[in-house]
């Protein structure tokens, strides 16, 4: 009976939301999607409709808790806005947004100061039946030593990813909201533990990089809050924000949304980023999906929408992006990552006519119908509580592996808009398919 008035009341704050900024639920969905088509997508070709009543609903998977995000203190570590990625079956948390120790101390000229500062600290959680963990590191989140933090200490929104064998970490913010250009790589001491060493890397030969001697790998110019993805030698990088003074962008007058996508192959020397297709919209604080040599994007913000529906993906060597179905509830800074065909998505942010919020949403991307579908899903409360897992921000959809079955993690992120860091870890089991 709890989990019917949890996805009840879901419902009706999303609704509330809309009805505040001028909008029902039906005309508004209908606007951003651009389309009054119903049902649901054929293989080859993607289907609109105009409502979150008319996209079919699923019942399936459950979330629970796992351990709490801790510092190298053994303290709760409240964290958002970070970079994740799963290598060697161990899940790296890279830098974000972390409260302030001490807090800072009000003044008259800054009476509320920002309480948060980015961290080099490098959290790593070691999945219950890794192969190779050592005694008492199993199911635990651990800080790993100085010599593996990220080489620089206040970085956030940091574009990293898996890519053969190591993790390579793309520009990101600096300070408060600044893109940068560096690209840093995580090579780890062996598979079989989560330690190791950050570099940057020469673009004559990818070797460890002397600055002021050699010339280190850096992206084209400065981006952060973007997507990456690898494929064979190639890393590609998309979308993000990158500097503009006076921008129309509503959140930050410094900088503004690309539809940039470059590749970087990190077998040819000397490594060039190339310039690949655009996308066909803007977008930041998005998430990105690979499956049989296509690349799939959904959802993010830009100048025009901070809580983007329309989705799209390409297939590297082809002309163009091809538009996908809207998914059911525009978002951003949301959980999602593909398990199987299916993408899985859940909350984000918004801002709509200077209200604020998170989203309280769960959704799901079938990639063979390439048709989305809402998802009802169970909210286990012992023994840990595990609501708000679908109504919250800053993180990302991590899927690994834990007691031989494939789970998507969302570790910390923020259950209010803008800035308010949390340590908890929520873990979702899928269900068994998303066909409906």
């Amino acid at each position: 009976m709890r989990q019917a008035s949890v996805r009840a009341t879901g419902m009706v704050l999303v609704a509330v939301v809309m009805a505040a900024v001028g909008f029902t639920s039906g005309s508004w969905l209908t606007s951003a999607a651009g389309t009054g088509a119903r049902g649901v997508g054929k293989a080859g070709r993607a289907a609109g409709i105009a409502d979150v009543s008319s996209y079919p609903k699923i019942r399936g998977g459950v979330w629970s808790r796992g351990p709490n995000l801790t510092d190298a203190q053994g303290n709760f570590q409240a964290r958002q806005e970070h970079g994740a990625v799963v290598l060697n079956d161990f899940v790296y948390l890279i830098g974000g947004f972390v409260p302030q120790q001490p807090p800072p101390q009000p003044t008259e000229n800054d009476p509320e100061p920002f309480p948060f500062e980015g961290t080099g600290e490098v959290l790593v959680y070691t999945p219950e039946d890794h192969p190779t963990a050592p005694a008492g590191e199993e199911g635990e989140w651990q800080s790993l030593p100085q010599s593996s933090s990220f080489p620089v200490s206040d970085m956030h929104h940091i574009i990293a990813v898996r890519h053969k064998g190591e993790i390579w970490a793309f520009g990101g913010h600096a300070g408060p909201f600044e893109p940068t250009r560096k690209v840093f790589v995580f090579r780890p001491n062996s598979p079989e533990a989560p330690e190791g060493t950050w570099r940057r890397v020469r673009v004559s030969d990818s070797r460890s990089c002397a600055p002021g001697t050699d010339t280190c790998l850096r992206l084209p110019r400065p981006r952060a809050a973007g997507a990456a993805v690898s494929m064979g030698n190639r890393v590609f990088l998309m979308g993000g924000v990158v500097p503009f003074e006076k921008s129309p962008d509503p959140v930050n007058a410094s900088i503004r949304t690309t539809r940039s996508v470059i590749s970087l192959n990190t077998e040819r020397f000397p490594m060039e980023w190339k310039e690949q297709p655009s996308f066909r919209r803007t977008r930041e604080h998005f998430n990105a999906a690979v499956t049989k040599q296509r690349i799939w994007v959904f959802h993010g913000r830009n100048e025009i929408s901070t809580h983007i529906r329309k989705a799209e993906s390409w297939a590297p060597g082809s002309d163009s992006w091809r538009s996908e179905q809207p998914a059911p509830v525009g978002t951003s800074a949301n959980i999602l990552a593909r398990v199987g065909k299916c993408v899985y998505s859940f909350g984000g942010e918004f801002i709509a006519s200077n209200v604020t919020g998170t989203l309280i949403a769960s959704q799901v991307f079938h990639l063979p119908s390439r048709s989305w579908r809402v998802l009802e899903s169970t909210v286990e409360t012992e023994p840990l509580d595990a609501s708000g897992a679908t109504s919250k921000h800053g993180t990302y959809g991590v899927r690994f592996r834990e007691s031989g079955t494939t789970k998507i993690m969302a570790p910390g992120g923020a259950a209010t808009a803008w800035f308010d860091p949390m340590s908890k870890v929520h873990v979702f089991d899928p269900p068994v398919g998303c066909k409906g």
